[in-house]
């Protein structure tokens, strides 16, 4: 064999190896796991990954993924006046921006409006995103993540102006 065929096809080899490495990382090297975070008193559910770190407290959750992080809160005081409203996962759903945060409300039931999940996240960068609520999905998630974990099971919404 010709030495310069030889070179093209050691570096042939190599090139296909390590695109082969790259691509295996890629899709089936990491481990990814979920957690989910319920609330049977407010029939909503979060699926959170393994890419957040994330606290649980009295009236409210943490998340953090990066330099992003977000606080989620339960009020008593309806949507604010500036967010933009659609719906999503379920929910009637609120958005708002102030500098780097971004607002996120969604209305928890629909016969009671003024009680509202909210989402405050700090966007200092392109991912990871915030998470969202669900509802309907939840028995489901439950029933495929062991990682579980009660939110909002105690202490009743706080009341804001």
């Amino acid at each position: 064999m010709n030495p310069t065929k030889k070179i093209i096809s050691i570096l042939i080899l190599v090139f296909l190896c390590v695109v082969s490495l790259v691509i295996y990382n890629a899709f089936y090297s990491f481990d990814r796991k979920f957690t989910v975070l319920y609330s049977d008193k407010y029939n909503l559910c979060f699926l959170i990954s393994n890419d957040y770190t994330w606290e649980v407290f009295e009236d409210s959750f943490k998340y953090h993924g990066q330099k992003n992080h977000g606080q989620v809160t339960i009020k008593d005081s309806g949507f604010s006046n500036d967010s933009v409203k659609t719906k999503v996962n379920g929910f009637v759903f609120g958005y708002s921006k102030e500098k780097n945060y971004r607002i996120y409300e969604y209305q928890v039931f629909e016969q009671t409006p003024h009680i509202i999940l909210v989402d405050r996240f700090e966007y200092a960068q392109k991912a990871p995103m915030n998470i969202v609520p669900y509802r309907g999905e939840c028995k489901k998630f439950k029933e495929n993540f062991k990682d579980q974990r009660e939110i909002f099971a105690s202490k009743p919404p706080v009341y804001t102006h």
